[in-house]
This record gives structure tokens, sequence and C-alpha cells, in this order.
């Protein structure tokens, strides 16, 4: 049991220095990218339905500078997204499905 800590304690010696360093980048130097990136997952049908997306998960789409305007609509459509994307969405395949899926959906999503 002695043995099997001082080696636990030596694996964790190191990895916390990368572990740091990651997390130092990822939620200091990078944050808002990371931040704009898990906004961006909100466009996914696919995505959406795990992501329990709320009015505060669609303000994070202010990381985009050329959507903040929009911003609003899409709080307001929400709801109807995500009925849409949760009665099909998981029949989404490939990336041309989802464009498709979009063209299909596009009067009742104009935003």
């Amino acid at each position: 049991m002695a043995l099997y800590k001082q080696l636990v304690a030596q694996a964790k010696a190191c990895i916390n220095p990368g572990f740091r360093f990651y997390q130092q980048k990822f939620h200091v130097q990078f944050h808002n990218i990371v931040r704009a990136f898990k906004a961006a997952r909100l466009c996914c049908p696919i995505q959406v339905q795990a992501l329990h997306s709320t009015a505060a998960s669609v303000q994070e789409l202010k990381q985009f500078s050329f959507i903040t305007a929009e911003v609003v609509q899409l709080v307001e459509e929400l709801p109807n997204y995500l009925d849409l994307a949760t009665a099909d969405g998981a029949a989404i395949e490939t990336e041309e499905g989802k464009v498709q899926w979009g063209a299909t959906h596009a009067a009742a999503l104009p935003n």
C-alpha cells in the first residue's frame, strides 16, 4: 500500500504541471475563444439536444460580434428550435444533413 501511494504521488507530481498549464490556457488565455466555441454548438441540431440550452446559453453567441443584433430573436426562437431538433435531429448523420435540416426548417426558424 505504501508503494501504491508513492506511485500515485509521483504520477500526480508528473501530471500536475501540464494540467495547470492547460487549465491556465483554457480558463484564462483562451477563455473567450472557448466560450465562443461552446456557444457555436447551439447551431447544431444534434448537439443542442444534449446541451440543455437556455436563454443564457444563447446570450453566449454575443462572443461573435457579427451576430449580436440577432441574439434577442434567437432567444425567442429557442423553444421552437429545441422542439424541432428533438423531433428529428437525431436522424441527422452527416454535415450535409445538418444543412438540409436547416433548409427544411428555414420558415419555422427564420433567424
